[in-house]
């Protein structure tokens, strides 16, 4: 099939965002089904947490695959052979699958107990939601199996499949929701996530065995030093990103209810574009610069990372602007209806509005990392990453028992600042020529002509008394063209013309 095929960088790159984006899509309608449903009461809390805890523990455990297992793996190839490399993701495999069994089942044997000490919820609540609590735990499983999986068909330049399965899983969780809510509840968003990533394991698998023609044999000498040492120090960093992500929904389940649903729903409204393009674009981007760096064609590193960046602030820093500012117009159409209240509105409203800030900096975080792990400069990735951390964990411990909830926007947004600018010095010390302080003033200069549109076209709009939803529309389609025609008089960012004017990108 023509999906299932290894994909050239620049290719892969574009198809997979594009594949990326629909598959992404499903995941928001879901999302919205929740919300017309079920609005923002203590069941949704429960299901929030319940979801968002597998995804930081999934999270933590496959930043294992993209700074360690994968690159190794990779090298491996060029340096050894093809099965050496099998060999070694196969131990981890292996390890992968009884360590979350184990985690499993301990937590099935015990689940009221162990989530009353790991959540805010009452014991009512929890019992009440007993049927989450268990299909949560083999969604955990089924989660990290099938990201391991996907990581390895990412690493033979499979852009696209993976996306175009993970799509299957959304499209299920949606059916069961619309059918079956009033029957089930949102257990029937989590059993269409289960079915889907019960089918998923079984697509990766045959795909993998049948094009990769994969052989399941494992070798025990590859564990040399070297590697263990880089998969602790990575997990320190992780761990403390995990840490935080982790007490924001804990002291956040217990503020009350409809909070941590709030959040989420905005929080999610507000990582669509990071979803959608950077996250995808790093993925494939960061193969691209762990191929580079082990070629030796640091040249070449230099350009992918430095026109990457570039193209990702041109196009997050007006999105995060203009959701900025219409922030209240786009989250009223998008939720107010069904089950959904006004005070859930003006929640959801204060965390897109705020969360929407951070675009263009993580976009600027993720790369950094990628090209730190590309040249396996791992320790020095995760000390910046120990510090952001735990200065947002002080931040979150303070603010929240101040200021409430807005405590964790604070939190968030003075952490990426932060890391920013602590990035600076240890490309300063260690990439030099990559001159990085070029991309900060690019970003700086972007940001002031994105504001100075945004200002222009939000005076002009409000002359005219028209229907909200219009008048964002309105202003979304002048804002871009205005970006636009900036972009080609100016020559803002030439990928992005010769992108629209050749329909090809040049990295």
């Amino acid at each position: 099939m023509y999906i299932f095929r290894s994909e050239s960088f620049k290719k892969g790159l574009i198809s997979s965002v594009l594949y990326n984006a629909f598959a992404k899509s499903i995941v928001i309608l879901n999302l919205f089904a929740i919300a017309y449903y079920f609005g923002a009461e203590d069941n949704s809390d429960v299901y929030f947490f319940l979801i968002n805890s597998i995804q930081f523990f999934v999270t933590f455990i496959a930043s294992i695959n993209d700074s360690v297992l994968i690159p190794e793996s990779m090298r491996l190839r060029e340096q050894g052979s093809v099965e050496e490399s099998m060999n070694f993701l196969n131990l981890f495999a292996i390890l992968y699958a009884i360590i979350v069994f184990l985690v499993t089942i301990l937590v099935a044997i015990y689940p009221i107990e162990l989530f009353s000490i790991f959540s805010n919820f009452s014991k009512e609540i929890l019992i009440k939601n007993l049927p989450l609590l268990y299909g949560s735990l083999l969604l955990f499983f089924l989660m990290v199996i099938c990201s391991f999986l996907s990581s390895i068909l990412m690493s033979y330049r499979y852009f696209t499949t993976p996306m175009i399965i993970s799509a299957i899983n959304n499209i299920l969780a949606f059916v069961l929701i619309v059918i079956f809510h009033k029957r089930f509840g949102l257990a029937s968003a989590l059993i269409g996530l289960i079915l889907g990533y019960i089918l998923n394991f079984y697509i990766l698998i045959y795909y993998i065995k049948k094009i990769l023609k994969w052989k399941f044999n494992i070798s025990l000498h590859r564990l040399n030093r070297h590697i263990k040492r880089s998969i602790i120090v990575s997990q320190i960093g992780s761990s403390c990103t995990f840490l935080f992500n982790y007490l924001s929904i804990y002291l956040l389940s217990g503020f009350g209810t409809g909070v941590l649903s709030s959040l989420n729903y905005g929080q999610r409204m507000a990582a669509l574009p990071t979803q959608f393009i950077t996250v995808q674009f790093a993925v494939v981007s960061g193969i691209k610069m762990n191929e580079e760096y082990a070629r030796g064609n640091i040249t070449n590193l230099k350009n992918i990372f430095q026109k990457s960046v570039k193209i990702l602030l041109f196009i997050l820093t007006p999105i995060a602007v203009f959701t900025f500012i219409y922030s209240k117009e786009i989250t009223t159409f998008l939720f107010m209806r069904g089950a959904f209240d006004q005070k859930s509105v003006f929640l959801t409203q204060f965390y897109i509005k705020y969360l929407i800030l951070i675009l263009p900096l993580i976009a600027i975080d993720n790369f950094f990392a990628r090209l730190f792990i590309a040249a396996q400069k791992i320790r020095i990735s995760t000390i910046n990453q120990i510090v952001i951390a735990s200065v947002q964990i002080l931040l979150i411990f303070i603010l929240i028992n101040y200021i409430g909830y807005k405590g964790y926007v604070l939190a968030i947004l003075f952490g990426y600042l932060l890391s920013v600018f602590s990035i600076y010095l240890f490309m300063y010390k260690y990439f030099q020529e990559f001159q990085y302080y070029k991309i900060l003033v690019y970003f700086v200069k972007i940001l002031i002509i994105n504001l100075c549109i945004a200002y222009l076209i939000y005076k002009t709009i409000s002359i005219f008394y028209i229907n909200s939803t219009l008048k964002v529309m309105i202003a979304a389609f002048g804002y871009l063209i205005l970006l636009f025609v900036v972009n080609f008089f100016f020559n803002l960012n030439d990928d992005i013309n010769n992108f629209i004017k050749n329909k090809k990108l040049y990295l």
